[in-house]
């Protein structure tokens, strides 16, 4: 019975992670100014924003916001260099706090372990009936 229950639950696992490679497809487009700018001040400007921004001519900054404007934004690297880097030019940004993907990877993925562990409990308890 217990891996009976143990299966159907690794089952569904699996076929619920088939859809992650879709979600997260999707984060990987280039996105507009709009959506740009949005995410940078999302993050917040100062040493705890730090971002890795991708340009559209492939090449990547690394660094923290230090200031964000109308039309661009200031991204300062560990040398201490100051680049202002115009939100047209920006493929993509990637800060380094957790994405709403990842949340919802990790919820699902603790949602997973209650309900194997419950799954457990509830087999082991029913073994003697």
């Amino acid at each position: 019975m217990l891996h009976k229950v143990i299966s159907m639950l690794l089952i569904v696992t699996l076929l619920q992670m088939a859809a992650w490679p879709t979600v997260f497809a999707e984060q990987k487009e280039v996105a507009s100014p709009e959506q740009i700018k949005a995410s940078v001040v999302k993050l917040g400007v100062g040493v705890e924003a730090r971002v890795t921004v991708k340009l559209r001519n492939n090449t990547k900054v690394k660094g923290f916001i230090y200031q964000s404007g109308e039309n661009d934004f200031v991204v300062v690297d560990k040398t201490g260099e100051k680049r202002t880097i115009a939100y047209s030019d920006v493929a993509r940004v990637e800060g380094k706090n957790l994405s709403t993907g990842t949340k919802v990877a990790i919820g699902v993925a603790i949602g997973v372990g209650i309900a194997i562990a419950a799954a457990a409990i509830l087999a082991k308890a029913l073994e003697g009936y």
